[in-house]
């Protein structure tokens, strides 16, 4: 006769509720994997700067978009294929931070606005990592995708000194926001891992 008196007892404890709140955030946390994020509230969407998807498409191989590269010498393709690496290794960190940005940040916000994790600091986790996805976005789409733009367009070689002028005059001041993004990823490293040890929420986020 005790178990029913300690179950109905148990409803009411922390760790009853806490499972409960678990369950719960999972359920939101599936329903975002299987319908996709609900957009950001408009007040925190407001002067973010949107990029169009197709600027951060790419051929497989600079071969693909040079039409005279059989005739090239040894030299000039390794200079391509130096020319084509500094290409991709830049979109891929443009869609590594975006995944961050969309996935766990994104995701964090929605979640707090159905009141979960409210305690957790978003600023503190990512510190200003949407303005460093923001830099390296304008700086492809204004000096480094018109390299990509022009051979696509001649088929010619990709020509490096097209974004000459952003690595020489604009690099310093596009990429300030890095010191910023420097100087607190230890202690954002820091938070999330108190995060971790102080609140199961947080661990099944």
């Amino acid at each position: 006769g005790k178990s029913p008196k300690l179950s109905v007892v148990n409803l009411f404890t922390p760790a009853n509720k806490d499972k409960e709140r678990q369950e719960q955030l999972t359920e939101i946390l599936n329903r975002y994997s299987q319908l996709g994020l609900p957009p950001l509230p408009e007040l925190l969407a407001l002067g973010r700067p949107t990029f169009d998807d197709m600027i951060f498409e790419m051929e497989p191989n600079w071969k693909s978009v040079v039409t005279n590269h059989q005739s090239m010498t040894k030299k000039q393709q390794e200079h391509q294929e130096a020319v084509w690496e500094l290409l991709v290794t830049e979109v891929s960190y443009i869609k590594q931070i975006r995944v961050i940005i969309d996935v766990f940040q994104n995701c964090l916000i929605n979640v707090q606005q159905e009141s979960y994790l409210n305690e957790i600091e978003t600023e503190r986790l990512f510190s200003n990592i949407d303005k460093v996805f923001e830099c390296n976005c304008m700086f492809w789409q204004q000096y480094l995708l018109p390299v990509l733009q022009r051979g696509r367009e001649c088929r010619q070689p990709l020509d490096p000194l097209l974004s000459k002028e952003g690595f020489v005059d604009h690099f310093p001041s596009f990429f300030q926001v890095y010191f910023k993004y420097f100087i607190e990823h230890k202690s954002c490293q820091d938070y999330a891992k108190s995060c971790m040890e102080s609140s199961d929420l947080f661990k099944t986020f």
